[in-house]
This record gives C-alpha cells, sequence and structure tokens, in this order.
C-alpha cells in the first residue's frame, strides 16, 4: 500500500496533537436527533456507502523513515454501532454518558481507524445518528457533507435506488499536492502586523483560584438572526464580520486593550471540486483587529472584512510559521498566536431521513488547551443558531463566560441601531445590566460641597480636642495640637511671597506624622498638595515639579537641595513639632475663608508606565464624596482607627488619611517599608484596635497566613 506525505494542513494538526495536553484534542463531530420511523439497515448500508465513497474517511497513519506518512486503505472494520436504549430507565442520562464517551474517546493515530459511527435508539420514534472523526481526516466542513451525504444516501436505498457516487477523491488531492512554500513577502506581512499586537489576551490564573474547563450554550432567534441580516444586507458584510467586529470590540473594552488577535478558520477549499469533497483543508489563522474608538461601528466592521480578506490572502504560511512567529517575538506574554477562536459552522444541508424531523447537535469533546473558542452552529433554515462558549477554566470561570454570552448577545441583537455610533459608545452590557448600573450610579447625596475636606478635620478638632488623632512609632498628637501646628503652619504659607489662594504645593515626605501636618497646613492655606515621594530620582522629581508648575516645596524628610527641585522653586523644611516662622519672604495675610468645595485638594502623578507620568488633579468635592459614601457603608464615626499604609503618591492613602480625621477617629501610621511586614502590622493592629485597613490581594494574602492576623479581632 503506498504512503504519501501530509498536506501541511495535517502536519499543523499532527504537530498540535502532540503538543496537546488530552488526546482527544482533535476529536471533532455532532449528533443528529431523528425523531420518527428510521430503518437502522438502512441507515447501516448509507453509512458504509458513503465510507466506501470516500477514502479521506479510509485514511490511515505511519511513521516512516521520511516521518509521518498517510494511506488510503480499501476498507475499514468496526467503524458502526448499534446502541439501544430504549430499554433503560433514565434514556436521556444514558444518552448525555454515551455521547459523552463516543465523542471523548481517544483515537489510534498510528495504524487505526480515525472515524467512527453509531445509531442510538432511545424509542421507536426517537433515535441519534452519530459520528465522530479525528481532525486529521476531516474539517468542519466536511462534517456537513457528510450528514448531507448519509441522508441522501437512506433516501435513494430507502426508494430501491442505487446511491449517488461520489466526484472527487482526497487521495489524488493528496498525491497532487504541492506544499505551497510561504513567500518571503507574506513572512514579512506576518512578522510586521504581529510585532504590533500581543497575542495573549487571558492571563492563566493561579491553580487555587482556576475553575472547571466547560462550554456554555447559548441560543439567538433565527428572526433575529435574520433581521441583523436585513440591517447589513447592503454594507456587503456578513454575520461573521459583524460577530469578529462584537468580540473584538468586546474584548477590547473588557480588557482595555486597543489591538486584538482572534483565531479565525480559513477553509482552504478554492475550487468547486474542493468544496464538495471530504477531507481537511481548513486551517486557523490569526486576525489582527485595531480598535479606535473614534471610529464608528460601520467603519469597523469595514476594517473587520478588509483584515479578513488580508488573512485569506496572505495564508501561504502554516499554522507552524505563525507559531514561529509568536515565539520569537520577544514582548509576547504568550507563545499561542491567539487566545480566542471564533468559528461559524455552516450546515445549511437540508438532512432528511424518510418523514422524520431531524436537529443537528453539535458535541464538545472536552479538551480545553485553549482559554476560548467560540461556535456558531447554522444548521438547517428552521433552527435556531446554536452558540457554544467552549472555555479552559485555567483562564476564565463559568460566571464570565455567562456574562459574555449574555452581552455578546445583546451586542448582535443591538448592530441594527450601533452602526452609526462611535466604537466608544457601544455598549457592552446588556439592558439589566444597563439598568442596573444606572441604579448603582445613582448615589447622589445632600451634603455640603461649599467645605473643604480640612473643615471637617477642624470641626473634629473643636468636638474631641483632646482625643488622640494621630499615633506613629512612640509619637502622637492630639486634635487640639493638631489644629494648632496646622493653623500657624497655614498661616506661614499664606505669608510667603512664592504663595497664592489655589496654587499647588509640593510635600516631600514619607509616611509620618509632619507628612499629614504640612498637607493639612498646604488646605487650611487655600492650596492643593502635591505628594512628593522622597526615593524618587532628582530627574523624576523636576519632571513632576515642572509640569505641576509648584513655586514651593515643603520638604518634611529627604533631601531639600534646589538641584532636586529645580530653578525657581522654594524649598522649606517643615517638621511637625517646630513650625518655620517665615517661608522666605513674608507678608500678613489671613486665611482664607471655606467656600472651597470645588478648588484644588491634591494632585497626583502616574507611574509612567505606559509613557510620560500623567497628573490626576482632584477636588475637595471628589474626596468628600468618597468620604461621606465610606462613612455610610462602613457606619464610621469617632471610634474608627485607621491603618494607613499606603504611600502617599498612592490615591488610596489620601482617604486612609483623611477618613478618620475627619471623623474624629485615630490614624495610625505605619513606618517606611513596614507594610512589607505582616507581623509589624498585625502588631500595630492589635495594639491600637484598628478597626480599617485596606490591602491588595496579593498582600491580603501574605496576611492571611500571618499567624499573628488571626488573633486581630478588631478588624470585624
Amino acid at each position: 500500500m503506498e504512503i504519501y506525505p501530509l498536506t501541511q494542513q495535517q502536519v499543523d494538526v499532527w504537530l498540535g496533537q502532540q503538543l496537546a495536553s488530552c488526546e482527544t484534542a482533535y476529536n471533532i463531530g455532532g449528533a443528529i436527533c431523528i425523531r420518527g420511523d428510521i430503518d437502522e439497515r438502512i441507515f447501516q448500508e448509507a453509512v458504509v456507502h458513503i465510507v466506501g465513497q470516500h477514502d479521506a474517511l479510509r485514511s490511515q497513519f505511519s511513521l516512516a523513515e521520511q516521518g509521518i506518512r498517510v494511506s488510503f486503505t480499501p476498507s475499514i472494520e468496526s467503524y458502526f454501532t448499534h446502541i439501544d436504549l430504549s430499554v433503560s430507565s433514565e434514556p436521556g442520562v444514558e444518552l448525555d454518558a454515551a455521547l459523552e464517551k463516543f465523542i471523548s474517546t481517544p483515537f489510534e493515530i498510528l495504524g487505526g481507524v480515525l472515524c467512527r459511527f453509531a445509531l442510538i435508539k432511545i424509542s421507536d420514534a426517537v433515535h441519534y445518528a452519530v459520528g465522530c472523526y479525528h481532525h486529521l481526516i476531516v474539517d468542519g466542513w466536511g462534517i456537513a457533507l457528510i450528514n448531507k451525504q448519509i441522508s441522501d444516501a437512506y433516501s435513494a436505498i430507502a426508494l430501491n435506488q442505487p446511491p449517488s457516487l461520489n466526484a472527487g477523491s482526497y487521495k489524488n488531492y493528496c498525491v497532487s499536492y504541492v506544499p505551497r512554500e510561504a513567500t518571503a513577502r507574506d513572512l514579512g506581512w506576518w512578522k510586521e502586523t504581529l510585532s504590533r499586537f500581543d497575542t495573549g489576551i487571558f492571563p492563566e490564573i493561579d491553580t487555587v483560584r482556576a475553575s472547571k474547563s466547560g462550554c456554555v450554550t447559548k441560543y439567538i432567534d433565527r428572526r433575529d438572526w435574520q433581521s441583523v441580516g436585513d440591517a447589513i444586507l447592503g454594507l456587503n458584510v456578513s454575520h461573521f464580520h459583524v460577530w469578529l467586529a462584537n468580540l473584538s470590540l468586546y474584548l477590547s473594552k473588557i480588557k482595555n486593550i486597543k489591538h486584538v488577535v482572534i483565531g479565525v478558520p480559513i477553509p482552504n477549499r478554492w475550487s468547486a471540486s474542493e468544496k464538495n469533497l471530504i477531507g481537511h483543508f481548513a486551517k486557523i489563522m490569526p486576525l489582527c483587529i485595531s480598535i479606535n474608538d473614534g471610529c464608528t461601528f460601520l467603519q469597523l466592521l469595514t476594517e473587520v472584512k478588509s483584515s479578513v480578506f488580508k488573512c485569506y490572502r496572505r495564508c501561504s504560511v502554516s499554522e507552524g510559521d505563525i507559531k514561529s512567529i509568536v515565539m520569537s517575538s520577544s514582548h509576547h506574554g504568550s507563545v499561542r498566536p491567539y487566545d480566542v477562536v471564533l468559528n461559524l459552522v455552516e450546515h445549511d444541508h437540508d438532512v432528511s431521513f424518510g418523514e422524520a424531523s431531524c436537529r443537528s447537535i453539535s458535541l464538545d469533546n472536552k479538551s480545553r488547551d485553549l482559554p476560548l473558542t467560540i461556535s456558531l452552529w447554522k444548521f438547517n433554515q428552521d433552527e435556531n443558531i446554536q452558540v457554544d462558549y467552549s472555555y479552559c477554566g485555567r483562564y476564565l470561570s463559568e460566571s464570565e463566560i455567562m456574562d459574555m454570552s449574555l452581552r455578546l448577545k445583546s451586542m448582535f441583537l443591538d448592530v441594527p441601531k450601533n452602526q452609526g455610533l462611535l466604537c466608544s459608545e457601544v455598549s457592552v452590557l446588556t439592558e439589566n445590566e444597563t439598568v442596573q448600573s444606572c441604579q448603582w450610579n445613582m448615589t447622589s447625596k445632600e451634603f455640603d460641597l461649599n467645605v473643604g475636606v480640612h473643615s471637617l478635620f477642624v470641626r473634629s478638632a473643636a468636638r474631641f480636642p483632646n482625643k488622640i488623632a494621630i499615633s506613629y512609632r512612640n509619637q502622637f498628637v492630639t486634635y487640639k495640637e493638631l489644629e494648632r501646628i496646622t493653623r500657624v503652619g497655614a498661616t506661614n504659607i499664606v505669608s510667603s511671597e512664592c504663595f497664592n489662594k489655589g496654587d499647588v504645593v509640593g510635600v516631600q515626605g514619607s509616611r509620618s506624622i509632619g507628612f499629614v501636618v504640612a498637607a493639612l497646613s498646604v488646605l487650611r492655606a487655600g492650596g492643593a498638595f502635591l505628594p512628593i515621594g522622597p526615593e524618587l530620582p532628582d530627574l523624576r522629581v523636576r519632571s513632576i515639579v515642572s509640569a505641576s508648575r509648584i513655586s514651593m516645596v515643603l520638604v518634611v524628610s529627604g533631601e531639600s537641595t534646589a538641584k532636586r527641585f529645580g530653578d525657581n522653586v522654594s524649598a522649606q523644611n517643615y517638621e511637625f513639632i517646630v513650625v518655620p516662622s517665615t517661608f522666605g519672604t513674608s507678608r500678613s495675610r489671613q486665611l482664607p475663608d471655606d467656600n472651597c468645595g470645588e478648588s484644588l485638594c491634591y494632585v497626583l502623578f502616574t507611574s509612567g508606565s505606559t509613557g510620560a507620568p500623567k497628573a490626576v488633579s482632584v477636588e475637595h468635592r471628589g474626596l468628600l464624596n468618597r468620604l461621606h459614601w465610606m462613612k455610610k457603608l462602613f457606619s464610621q464615626n469617632e471610634r474608627e482607627v485607621v491603618l494607613q499604609k499606603t504611600p502617599y503618591t498612592f490615591d488610596v492613602s489620601m482617604w486612609e488619611i483623611f477618613e478618620p480625621l475627619t471623623s474624629g477617629g485615630k490614624l495610625v501610621i505605619v513606618e517606611p517599608d513596614g507594610e512589607k511586614d505582616p507581623d509589624l502590622m498585625c502588631g500595630l493592629i492589635k495594639r491600637h484596635n484598628v478597626s480599617l485597613v485596606h490591602f491588595v490581594p496579593s498582600m491580603l494574602s501574605q496576611m492571611l497566613n500571618c499567624t499573628a492576623f488571626s488573633s486581630c479581632s478588631s478588624i470585624t
């Protein structure tokens, strides 16, 4: 028996099978529910006829000196089974088990039969015709052809007519197959395109949080499918283009990325004879889509269509070539060419067995190496569109998939009204989520906007003058003392020639009482403060100072050289106990009035990880809104004790400071770098009866693993 080299598509599947974590990763197939009379003998005869007609179904693979090779046998055995569940007490349960076993049983790839069929009897009036194949010999298009040709053969035999003969041979295709060598032009295009895209979308979840893999199935009403088709009729785009546009836009918004890569199948059937031939032709290529918020959804649809066309034109490269390009790109976080595959499987051939009604069913092989595969099953003209979301639990949870399925369906149904919207305006939420979001955001509450955060502190000082306001190491300061010190400090600031009301004043310092005093003094003087970390390089500090146009920096700790802050900046040492009487040239001024709700409160700079650091300015009313929300949510009052552990260059530190000081509570400051020591923080929590502390998930995990944390009973 002659042996032949594999086609490039078969080579890609063969290599994928060797690397797959599951033996059944490339098992594909489907079932047909037949309701009505069916002759089991005729059905089996029809299957035997189709297997005899299509040499692809009689492929056998072997290892030769030249590598993996394929041959085509005249006949195969043991590929058809009758299964009778009509005598079962629970035929539905046993049917599910039988279908799962049928699709999930591995094939013997070397030397074995790579297709199998079964007719499962549920009752005299209900049967399930099932087919399973290894992807080496059949693709999705071929499954639809097999079902149609078995149906036609059954009808012919039932009428005592000879079944039609197959018009082509997959063996001849393989014999004459000449690998289409990837052109340098195509390889260069893919290298340049993929260099701009990060193919990894879903990071792997840690093993503790990883969930079970699975498949979520949803349906789209055939009438809704047609309505969307009518809406895009004159646009020269397809339903598949719509799904690609919606999916890429959804991933862009959910993952906050502007470039999305989605795997799409390329049928690779270029001639009429190939379109009617059973075999494996298809391959999956990465479709690279860029999202521009300033473009309309209609423009995105056009761009998607153009990208698909370019992908088809550049398909001389193999899946192996694509994987090599991705793996050689050092900036990629993933070695996969794509994390998501979108597949539209059209089984529009009318399948019938006599007068019986038929319904097609997809089968899930339970293999989950890829994070997400979305399959749109378009069966006959009378059935709804089935959408399968097959996901890997190492990357996605069932709840995430459920949310995604509902949102993508909503986006699909909204296509007629979304066409003229900008991409930034297209909602990825369902109608229920939109209503819920509006309800959640109805947070407007009546509170005084004409006061500053510092004014609430002054009120607390009047109510609790002798209560400890701040504790730091072995130092503490009462509300009365803190009010006096900050009042004097504010008076000195407004008396400086280099300060005017509304100015931004830099405050350099690590966590300490001195920093809080300096910040409150600036606010009481009518200014806004800008935290500057003493550990920041001089170049970064000068950039921040220049961008924020500040002329004064209060130095609580760290160097205060002119070199550090640049020219035209007055750097003043500022201690929380000893307040300098003057800052440069003084002038007599009173503290400003309190109508400053819309005035600037503080300025923070981003890390600059995506470019130059950017300033974020927060008004008093913005911080007040947060504080009022927290007081209501946590029922906070003067008994609150807050642990302040976040660096001042992060926004969380602002409510950590001002929440207790505006409620009459106690602020406990963790010494610099102390937040890295769980035992030290547990000691502070127990010593001061801390009731509120903020942790990011990674730090919370460390705290929960700390033995001393279990005895921190003041945190409820």
